[in-house]
């Protein structure tokens, strides 16, 4: 004899986002992630595992001043995944442009 079914179950499957950017203000003065200037570039996240799942990334990013981090499932998607994050308790100011990197990414 078996037990009677009382339903099909679950599957939950979580899926990290894959690429990360920044949202702030150009030294143009346009405010929100940069997709317009030629300088930026969202970048791809490299994801660890272990103890806990951690990423890292590096952002090209234009003069500016940057705020927060916004995560992507593509290079060119235009919905983010979630709300942006604050980077920290103060702004990355590049007077010039550079990298930002972000290391480590902690996904709770």
């Amino acid at each position: 004899m078996t037990a009677p079914v009382h339903g099909d179950g679950r599957l939950a499957i979580t899926v990290w986002p894959t690429f990360i950017g920044v949202i702030g203000r150009c030294a143009d003065g346009t405010l929100g992630e940069p997709t317009h200037h030629p300088d930026y570039r969202r970048s791809q996240i490299t994801w660890t595992t272990g103890v806990l799942v951690t990423g890292r990334a590096r952002i090209a990013a234009p003069a500016g001043e940057w705020t927060h981090f916004a995560y992507f499932r593509g290079p060119g998607d235009h919905e983010p995944v979630g709300e942006p994050v604050p980077i920290g308790q103060f702004p990355i100011r590049l007077p010039a442009g550079g990298v930002i990197d972000a290391d480590p990414i902690i996904v709770n």
